[in-house]
């Protein structure tokens, strides 16, 4: 089934992490790359690979930038990565063996989390369809992320695929930043109770909480033999709830937000929503 699948991957900047997805997709007849104008090395290291098309256009939203690569994709089926997910050999030839009927829109993958290439021993990163009909694909804006909505059924892959994201402390913050924000925005707007944190986590094909969980410093701590379990719980934990204050103080800080009051850690309560938690995902390590 390989030959009929394009991989379609979205990059701004991913110059610490494109090489190693790029290298498990040696097999794919054409690999299409959405790129928002890239200032650093990440184009270079893409055209190194001639069967790599880069199409460049100006980031809107995760969902547009999506539905303008599935424009550029000649193949019935589409295998949509993130610059930092890195496929296993065993879903590699997982894929090679399938047999789809016509029922079947598309596949989930489970992810393992990774820290400098070392995979943790357990994550609530949840799965999301990464593999599925271009034809029957559309994907939608659903707070910092986004969701692809699949026409017919969706199986699960058995073979995992790594997330692991090496780009520097300070990009990994001013995400956070800004994610934290958009689900504030995402919060205000579910207050009628039409949408809620289970729609996300895990249906068809949520693309959740990219907790970037290696920072510089871990890199550093990397090459100094530390404890990288220990570390990386502690950055973890610190940036959920950092998030989810910037969250709340956006949502606080609204008109429509005055009423609402912290009730517990990890919550926030007020007269038209239930509790939420402040994070959409989490490690364990």
């Amino acid at each position: 089934m390989l030959d009929q699948i394009t991989p379609l991957i979205l990059t701004f900047d991913e110059a610490p992490n494109i090489e190693r997805t790029l290298s498990r997709l040696k097999w794919a007849k054409e690999i299409v790359v959405i790129d928002s104008f890239s200032t650093d090395e990440t184009c270079d290291l893409v055209r190194k690979l001639p069967k790599a098309r880069i199409v460049q256009r100006d980031f809107d939203s995760f969902a547009q930038q999506c539905n303008f690569g599935l424009q550029h994709i000649r193949t019935e089926w589409v295998l949509s990565l993130d610059a930092d997910y890195v496929l296993s050999e065993e879903l590699v030839q997982e894929t090679t063996d399938l047999q789809p009927s016509e029922e079947v829109g598309g596949y989930r993958a489970a992810f393992m989390y990774c820290v400098c290439g070392r995979p943790l021993r357990a994550s609530l990163y949840p799965p999301r369809v990464v593999l599925y009909r271009r034809e029957r694909a559309h994907y939608r804006d659903e707070g910092h992320g986004h969701r692809v909505q699949v026409e017919g059924r969706i199986l699960p892959l058995r073979s995992v695929i790594y997330h692991d994201d090496r780009k520097p402390l300070d990009r990994w913050l001013r995400e956070q930043d800004r994610y934290a924000r958009l689900e504030a925005e995402l919060l205000l707007k579910a207050r009628d109770g039409s949408w809620k944190i289970e729609d996300g986590a895990g249906g068809s094909g949520a693309e959740e909480d990219h907790f970037r969980a290696v920072p510089g410093f871990l890199l550093h701590a990397a090459r100094q033999r530390a404890d990288l379990r220990r570390m990386a719980r502690m950055v973890l934990r610190v940036s959920a709830h950092l998030r989810g204050a910037v969250a709340f103080v956006a949502i606080a800080g609204s008109e429509d937000g005055q009423k609402s009051v912290v009730s517990g850690p990890g919550s926030v309560v007020s007269n038209q929503w239930s509790v939420v938690p402040w994070s959409r995902g989490a490690v364990v390590l």
